[in-house]
C-alpha cells in the first residue's frame, strides 16, 4: 500500500552518546522540518521526495546520529497500517 506524505523532521544526537546504552529520542534534537500545515491533511499532501539536502550547522568533529522521519498523511493513521 502506498502512503501520502505529509512531512519529514530530521533530528541529529547533540552529544557524545554512551554506546553500551540504547540510543533514546531524548538524545535527538529536531533541526529542520518540512510539513504540510494544509488541513485535513490527508488530501492535501506533500509529493514524496527520495532527495533531500539538508545543510548541518558546522561542528566538532565526533560520531553524530541524524534521524530522518517521515510523516505518513494517510487518512486513518497507523493503526490501519498497523493492522490494529
Amino acid at each position: 500500500m502506498a502512503h501520502k506524505t505529509r512531512g519529514y523532521t530530521y533530528a541529529i544526537t547533540d552529544h557524545p552518546n554512551d554506546f553500551s546504552q540504547r540510543l533514546t529520542f531524548n538524545e535527538l534534537k529536531t533541526f529542520f522540518e518540512n510539513i504540510s500545515q494544509e488541513k485535513p491533511f490527508w488530501s492535501h499532501p506533500l509529493p514524496a521526495s527520495t532527495d533531500h539536502l539538508i545543510i548541518l550547522l558546522e561542528r566538532e568533529a565526533r560520531f553524530r546520529v541524524l534521524l530522518e522521519r517521515w510523516i505518513v498523511a494517510d487518512r486513518h493513521g497507523i493503526s490501519s497500517i498497523m493492522g490494529s
